[in-house]
């Protein structure tokens, strides 16, 4: 009797012995998940389809050359810093640098504006209406006239080619290279041709007209500043007085000797009277 209690007891303190270690084992077994000891980074490219070439440099010599989107994993935490590789037609991100921590994602992002700038064109006589064409990247036509102003438009080179003013020297074509930002004029200088008389006056859209006597029975006049004299012009002496205008003082009277195959120009000043 006495050796079945004591195999009980024995059995009783091995089946607790048992069980504690159970639970022991059970507690050390943690089911709370392991903090993660890297990071990742997201590398986004706009506009989209532009998938430019980029390189990100890292911790411990960590360096990748890629394109496009893309997620990088399993990064050694510190500071990351990319570069972005340029792209014709647009302005290129500036380098960003930022710092990753384990178990988050930092965020790259490359935005790539089009390069855009104005371009300018202006003649003169600026009273002239000149017609002209200008070309340009991609296929750029404009007809167009009169002085104006093109803003954002893409860069590259553009060439204007100007219209034929009767009279008048026509400018030769020019070409001018548009840059991010920048700005690109064109002006025309249009010159009389031989046998010819320009007349000007300033500030614009003061005069009230002048009149002007030359050989022979020459008489000519104008309710405005501006003319060009060609038909019926010979060599000889001119002589123009320019009409008053209330407010302003009157240029004095001019004579000017026009040549053979030569021009001259009448240019009456108006300043305001005291």
């Amino acid at each position: 009797m006495k050796i079945r209690i004591r195999s009980i007891l024995i059995l009783a303190v091995l089946t607790i012995a048992f069980t504690t270690s159970s639970l022991l084992i059970g507690c050390s077994d943690s089911t709370e998940p392991k903090l993660s000891t890297t990071g990742s980074a997201s590398i986004i490219c706009n506009p989209a389809g532009i998938d430019p070439s980029w390189n990100l440099s890292g911790p411990g010599s960590y360096n990748c050359d890629a394109t496009g989107d893309t997620t990088l994993k399993s990064l050694t935490p510190g500071d990351f810093s990319i570069t972005w590789d340029d792209v014709s037609g647009y302005v290129t991100p500036a380098q960003e640098t930022l710092s990753l921590t384990a178990g988050h994602t930092v965020e790259f992002t490359g935005t790539y504006n089009e390069a855009l700038g104005t371009i300018v064109i202006e003649n003169d006589p600026d009273e002239l209406y000149v017609r002209w064409n200008l070309t340009g990247p991609n296929g750029y036509n404009l007809d167009y006239w009169e002085e104006t102003t093109i803003p954002d438009r893409p860069i590259g080179d553009y060439t204007i080619t100007w219209g034929e003013q009767d009279d008048w020297i026509t400018p030769s074509p020019e070409t001018l290279a548009l840059t991010a930002g920048g700005t690109i004029v064109f002006e025309a200088f249009y010159t009389p041709g031989p046998n010819t008389i320009l007349v000007t006056s300033e500030p614009d859209g003061i005069c009230d007209g002048w009149n002007m006597v030359g050989p022979g029975s020459f008489s000519s006049g104008s309710t405005g500043g501006f003319a060009l004299l060609s038909h019926f012009v010979v060599p000889g002496e001119y002589t123009i007085t320019w009409n008053t205008v209330d407010g302003w003082n009157t240029p004095a009277t001019e004579v000017l000797t026009l040549v053979a195959d030569g021009t001259i120009n009448f240019h009456g000043v108006y300043t305001v009277s005291q």
